[in-house]
């Protein structure tokens, strides 16, 4: 019994530690351009890479020097939320973006800003917050939570093998 019992400790522990990197939050790793550039031109493409693989309902918006949305298009590829850029002026850019882990479902989000160079040559608006268009929305194929699974039966597995080692010790 103990001999058993010992084994399921260590399954137990092993399901655990196997699922460990799990339980860290996706950060951001590297973004392009990168925050704090100093662009010649405005980007074609922005990519902001995650230390776990985004959801399907990550978010991004892109607002150029004029403070007006210029992405046109975003997926999510591997771990990178990615976007197309269409046109934009020069100036302070910012990217902000929203995803959840597809590995622990939990929500990260960030915010980059670099600078195109040129001349900033903006219409004067009514209202000059940040353009009201929504943020985009990608879609990536839904991730299986099998880390999630292995550490609760490696929970389960070590409760079991230590009541079963008290028990056995009991008598």
């Amino acid at each position: 019994m103990i001999r058993t019992a010992r084994f399921a400790l260590a399954l137990g522990f092993t399901f655990v530690f196997a699922a460990a990197p799990a339980f860290a939050h996706g950060e951001e790793t590297r973004s392009v351009p990168v925050s704090g550039a100093d662009l010649r031109n405005a980007p074609e493409e922005v990519r902001v890479a995650l230390s776990e693989r985004p959801a399907r309902d990550a978010s991004m918006q892109i607002t150029d020097g004029c403070g007006e949305e210029v992405s046109r298009t975003l997926a999510v590829v591997e771990d990178e939320i990615v976007a197309r850029v269409s046109g934009g002026s020069p100036g302070r850019w910012r990217i902000t973006w929203a995803a959840i882990s597809s590995l622990d479902g939990h929500n990260t989000r960030g915010s980059i800003t670099f600078r195109v160079a040129g001349a900033e040559d903006c219409p004067a608006r009514a209202d000059e917050s940040v353009s009201a268009r929504p943020a985009l929305r990608a879609e990536a194929p839904r991730e299986p939570r099998l880390p999630i699974v292995a550490a609760l039966l490696g929970f389960v597995g070590i409760v079991g093998a230590a009541a079963a080692i008290r028990i056995t010790g009991a008598r």
